[in-house]
């Protein structure tokens, strides 16, 4: 069976200056950690609820055996893109409300798919994981996939979960008058955080950006799965940046690059699927439903 990628839902160094030097006030690694978890705590609060536009092309490749040549498939899919936090389960989801299908109008008049939810209970939440898994059918390619949500990988550095992975500073960057730190994270737990669509586990790893002072973070690049030889593995990669917004007042999710790999095997032809989204006109989602813990 194809090992398609889905989402499971549910040192201190302190340096101490000799003579009359003042002590190096650069941050720890627990410090910056802990920076990014109290500032993602806030984050679910802001970004819950608010409502983007998604513009998403997608490209895919399926190498045929006995085919000499192999033409592209392209889709590019329009929707109001709803920001969701699951309770509970420390999960973000992502919903899509597709109004245009390679330019053409596909949502009936006066449809509001997003005003129907009322998460509320164990039922309604199950419902917004239906919703999620009939958006990962207008995906092309044969790997069904619920991944592509761009605030997914933030679940990675929340209190509750940090401890399943293991963290490395790999090196600093300087944008806009501030220092950013490069940590590479690797999860070590079992079961892990994401599944394949058959169950089996999908080991995460991959780097982030945040700035060490106020722990907002700036990128996720994250790897899916690991170098197995099986036949149907499945290589994945996805890459999100962030951006202030003016309307809102703090930093969303601009741009999402992904990349799906499958080398040929025995059972399985290669194929590769190329994605580039981008998001805009980010506002507040109006409604009287509260979420709330199954």
């Amino acid at each position: 069976m194809n090992r398609a990628t889905c989402a499971c839902v549910f040192g201190l160094a302190v340096l101490v200056a000799a003579g009359p030097r003042a002590a190096d006030t650069r941050p720890s690694m627990d410090d910056v950690l802990a920076r990014t978890g109290a500032y993602l705590k806030l984050y679910e609060s802001q970004l819950s609820s608010v409502v983007a536009e998604e513009h998403y092309e997608q490209q895919y490749t399926n190498w045929e055996v006995g085919r000499t040549t192999t033409f592209p498939q392209r889709r590019t899919l329009d929707s109001d893109f709803l920001f969701l936090r699951l309770p509970g389960n420390n999960s973000w989801m992502g919903l899509r409300d597709t109004f245009r299908v390679d330019g053409k109008d596909v949502r009936p008049a006066n449809s509001d798919l997003f005003r129907s939810l009322h998460i509320e209970n164990a039922d309604d939440v199950a419902a917004a994981v239906r919703i999620s898994s009939e958006n990962a059918r207008r995906n092309l390619g044969d790997v069904f996939r619920t991944v592509n949500v761009p605030t997914m990988t933030l679940d990675f550095f929340t209190d509750g979960n940090r401890g399943r992975f293991r963290f490395r500073k790999s090196g600093e960057e300087k944008k806009d008058g501030r220092v950013l730190w490069h940590l590479t994270f690797n999860e070590i737990a079992r079961p892990t955080m994401v599944k394949t669509a058959e169950g089996a586990d999908e080991r995460s790893r991959g780097t982030v950006s945040v700035d060490p002072l106020t722990g907002a973070v700036e990128r996720t690049v994250l790897d899916l799965g690991d170098d197995s030889r099986a036949d149907g593995f499945v290589r994945s990669r996805i890459t999100v940046v962030y951006g202030q917004e003016p309307a809102l007042g703090f930093r969303v999710p601009v741009d999402m690059v992904e990349s799906y790999y499958r080398p040929p095997s025995r059972e399985y032809s290669q194929l590769q699927i190329a994605t580039h989204a981008t998001y805009s006109r980010f506002r507040r989602f109006q409604t009287s439903a509260k979420i709330r813990e199954p």
